[in-house]
C-alpha cells in the first residue's frame, strides 16, 4: 500500500447446527499499517482496492463486514474504534466452487505479496477498467446481459488501450486487413 504495510491473516471456522449440519466459514482479517495519520476516506479506499482484489480472484462479491480501528501515534495507542456494516447484495444460493476462481490462494500463496504490490501499484492506472469489470458483481443480476458483455468487452479494451504502448496501423495495411476480414 504505497509506502505503508499491510498484513493478511486468513481465518477459517466452523461451527454445528443442533441437526448436526456443519457450516464452514471463512474470512481475511486485512491489518493495514500506515507510517502517517490518514484519514477515513483514505482507509476505506484501500479496503476497496484490496476488496476489488478478492472479488476478481474469486468471482464472489466481496466485502467487509467490520472494520477495526487502533489508533496509536508513536507506538503509543490512543483510541480504538470499531464499525460494522451490512450488505443489501443478493446472496447467491449457490456460491462458487473453488475451480470456478481465477487462482487460489495455494496456487499464488509463493508470489501472493507481488501480486497485491502489483494490484496496488497498477490500480491507478487501471481504476477505471477494474471499476467497469467488477461493477456487475456489486450490482447482482440473475442473468448475463448484452450490457454486462459489452462493458467486459469495454474493459478488455481500456486495458490494452491503457498498457499497451503500440500505435495504430498504417492505414495501407489497416485497409488490408479489413478486406481480407470482410471477403472471408
Amino acid at each position: 500500500i504505497r509506502e505503508n504495510e499491510a498484513t493478511f491473516e486468513f481465518l477459517v471456522g466452523t461451527s454445528e447446527s443442533n441437526n448436526g449440519s456443519i457450516t464452514i466459514n471463512q474470512g481475511i482479517n486485512l491489518k493495514l499499517h500506515y507510517a502517517q495519520v490518514q484519514n477515513i476516506k483514505q482507509l476505506l479506499e484501500d479496503i476497496y482496492i484490496f476488496q476489488g482484489l478478492l472479488t476478481f480472484a474469486t468471482f464472489e462479491t466481496s466485502y467487509p463486514t467490520s472494520i477495526k480501528l487502533n489508533l496509536s501515534v508513536n507506538g503509543q495507542k490512543k483510541q480504538n474504534v470499531e464499525m460494522f456494516s451490512s450488505t443489501s447484495l443478493d446472496v447467491r444460493t449457490s456460491p462458487n466452487k473453488f475451480f470456478n476462481y481465477l487462482f487460489s490462494y495455494q496456487d499464488v500463496k509463493d508470489d501472493w505479496q507481488e501480486i497485491v504490490n502489483n494490484w496496488w501499484s497498477q490500480y491507478e492506472t487501471l481504476e477505471p477498467v477494474i471499476d467497469l469489470y467488477l461493477r456487475d458483481f456489486y450490482n447482482h443480476k440473475s442473468k448475463f446481459s448484452e450490457n454486462q458483455f459489452l462493458e467486459v468487452i469495454h474493459a478488455l479494451e481500456s486495458i490494452n488501450r491503457r498498457t499497451s504502448s503500440s500505435k495504430l496501423m498504417p492505414t495501407a495495411e489497416f485497409r488490408i486487413r479489413t478486406k481480407e476480414i470482410i471477403s472471408s
